[in-house]
């Protein structure tokens, strides 16, 4: 099979989606020794991470090609005159074109199939005319697909019961850890790599990771439990936040702090790259996931992984993910998320046991396993 990867979603860096496909594209390579494979990419951007360029110029089996059109425009001359076709794009005909994120595909042709990954459906909680238009147009690109990959049984459930995808079409590739970025560090190597690469932190750290976690209601029912912990705890760690945030959302989550009385408590740092990340894990009193909903859990597998205490709450994607290894919290209740941060916080005996439960966790998702259930996705996709 020819397997075209659409890899723009590798820029800008350090994005969920954009570890998602770094990582399983380096593990496919490795894993098939058969296939061939174009890497799509735009003219503009930078070259690819250091591994993947190691890959791609050890081999004959990988073409990197690189258009000059404009993402937007692209999509809108495939909505409007059905052009440039695929094979333009990628150099020659494609069998299976997977795309890592939602988005348009190029027009039908009869030999090409589409692979498409569902990581969340975020799009099924909001309400309103623009919700709906997005709705029926990730159901028209999920239609078009001959296989989409889900991280979770959860979201393949939601994607057969409220988008009335056939289960015939979805495959379960749970997300892996790369483990040999996220690994316990000592502390004076974590502090070293922070210092020179990072921002300045507060001495004593709750960790909360990830975009979506930073939507108005998650950080409302965090700062409600962090105000209620304060009372409880005499100068309790502080909260640092990791993710890209647009301007927007930024000034209404500090503003949200400010009004909570926590301006002085919370620290927002923005997007950070892997290792960094990495140390950030390392140094945090615990990892803390309020959120009410997400997808998957890739942000407490990475957290195990580096020895992280991890607190979340008790939604099926996080149990799904993350098993037993977390201090599991309702999401919408306040006072018991405050007690789990005190238990934590003031226990070095709990701290030590969630650690334990969560490396043991982490070890047992790998990319490699990734990687073998999206080909055989490809392979299923390209007999249908």
């Amino acid at each position: 099979m020819r397997i075209a990867i659409d890899l723009t979603s590798l820029f800008p860096p350090a994005t969920g989606t954009g570890n998602y496909a770094h990582a399983l594209l380096h593990e496919l390579l490795h894993l098939d020794p058969i296939n061939h494979y174009a890497l799509l990419l735009h003219a503009s951007h930078g070259n690819l991470p250091q591994a993947l360029e190691t890959l791609t110029a050890s081999t004959e089996r990988v073409e990197v090609r690189r258009s000059h059109w404009n993402p937007s425009w692209l999509h809108r001359t495939w909505r409007a005159l059905h052009w440039p076709s695929l094979e333009k794009l990628a150099g020659s005909e494609v069998d299976i074109l997977h795309l890592p994120t939602p988005g348009p595909l190029p027009p039908a042709q009869d030999r090409t199939r589409f692979v498409m990954t569902l990581s969340e459906l975020n799009v099924l909680r909001t309400s309103g005319v623009a919700a709906e238009a997005q709705q029926v147009q990730l159901r028209e690109w999920l239609n078009r697909c001959a296989a989409i990959l889900c991280h979770t049984h959860f979201i393949r459930n939601e994607a057969v019961t409220k988008l009335g995808i056939d289960p015939n079409r979805l495959h379960v590739a749970p997300l892996g850890v790369d483990t040999q970025r996220f690994h316990p560090l000592e502390d004076n190597v974590a502090h070293e790599l922070v210092r020179r690469d990072g921002p300045l932190l507060p001495q004593s750290f709750f960790l909360v990771v990830g975009s979506s976690t930073m939507h108005q209601e998650n950080l409302k029912h965090l700062f409600s439990a962090y105000h209620l912990l304060k009372k409880k705890m005499q100068d309790p760690p502080k909260i640092v936040c990791v993710g890209h945030m647009d301007s927007a959302t930024l000034s209404h989550a500090q503003k949200s702090a400010t009004n909570a009385k926590l301006h002085e408590d919370v620290f927002f740092v923005g997007r950070v790259p892997p290792d960094l990340l990495a140390a950030f894990y390392n140094l945090a009193v615990a990892c803390v996931a309020p959120d009410a909903y997400a997808g998957h859990g890739m942000h407490l597998l990475e957290a195990m992984a580096c020895g992280a205490p991890v607190i979340a709450s008790s939604i099926e994607p996080f149990r799904e993910t993350a098993a037993n290894a977390p201090l599991y919290v309702s999401p919408d209740a306040p006072e018991e998320m405050a007690n789990a941060l005190q238990t934590v916080a003031s226990s070095p005996a709990c701290q030590v046991e969630l650690r334990k439960r969560g490396l043991e966790h982490a070890y047992t998702h790998s990319w490699h396993e990734c990687a073998r259930k999206t080909l055989a996705a490809y392979e299923s996709a390209a007999q249908s």
